[in-house]
């Protein structure tokens, strides 16, 4: 598998796993941390599974260092193949990032918004690129409030959460309208209950909700398998703008699908990240 793959929030859960199982595919894979110690202990991890997996640090929940990564990215690799925004965060208190912007929305949406973006021209090189979302079951109850995406007004976590994965599903439908799927193939999926250290970033609350979240839900290998298929199988080649669980394509609810909302995000995430409308490639 002669493959670049970039992974965000690929030190941990499923992320590592994807990371894990697409590089022993033979494939060339770059995983995003936040951290440089969290990068340093999963390449160490990674060497045990006999994987060598390059990963960077990097703040998803400040823009400079996302436009730093991206820069990084096109001067070492001629072509990205895959782009899997993976990495999510809750907290279970309102925090903002360096722009005001309410920091949930920040890492788990706009980091991935901008990302992607920068890279687009990086993969529209590759043949058949393909960027895969990340989204969660927990968009169905939510609607987008297009006047408080930073959550000024109300700020109840699982609400602010799903609105996140929304965002991402959202985003999917516009930008699969925009790109033609010979080219980039953009899709969404929901990886199931995962045990994963989501929610560790909030003290000793924090870790032990985690704790008792590795009693249930799917193992990570099975949360990666639908992310894998994703990124490798011929199956879905020129399948854009789909949403999938346990890879099978899911039919969406209106609200997750919704043009004019959709085009409302998109607007609002360039205003948010200082870029253009077009996307200009």
């Amino acid at each position: 598998m002669a493959k670049t793959v970039l992974i965000t929030g690929a030190t941990s859960g499923i992320g590592f796993e994807t990371a894990r199982q697409i590089s022993e595919m033979g494939a060339d894979v770059i995983g995003i941390g936040s951290s440089s110690s969290s990068c340093d202990k999963a390449f160490n991890r990674m060497l045990s599974y006999g994987c060598n997996v390059d990963f960077i640090s990097c703040d998803l929940s400040d823009q400079q260092s996302i436009r730093d990564l991206a820069e990084n990215i096109k001067k070492r690799f001629r072509e990205l193949n895959v782009l899997i925004n993976n990495a999510g965060v809750i907290y279970l208190k309102r925090k903002t990032d360096s722009l005001g912007i309410e920091k949930m929305f920040s890492v788990n949406y706009l980091s991935h918004y901008l990302l992607t973006r920068l890279l687009l021209e990086s993969l529209v090189v590759g043949p058949s690129s393909r960027i895969i979302n990340v989204s969660s079951v927990a968009h169905k109850g939510v609607r987008m409030d297009f006047d408080d995406l930073s959550s000024h007004h109300s700020y109840r976590v699982m609400n602010v959460y799903g609105k996140t994965k929304l965002a991402q599903l959202l985003f999917t439908k516009y930008l699969s309208e925009k790109i033609d799927s010979e080219k980039i193939t953009i899709n969404a999926m929901h990886p199931g209950i995962i045990p994963t250290n989501l929610i560790s970033k909030n003290g000793i609350l924090g870790s032990a909700i985690t704790l008792a979240w590795k009693c249930l839900g799917k193992s990570t290998k099975d949360g990666a398998k639908t992310i894998v298929y994703l990124a490798v199988s011929e199956d879905v080649k020129n399948i854009s703008g789909k949403y999938f669980i346990d890879c099978q394509p899911v039919e969406l609810a209106p609200h997750a699908t919704d043009a004019i909302a959709a085009r409302t995000l998109w607007t609002k995430s360039a205003e948010m990240s200082s870029m253009p409308y077009e996307l200009g490639f």
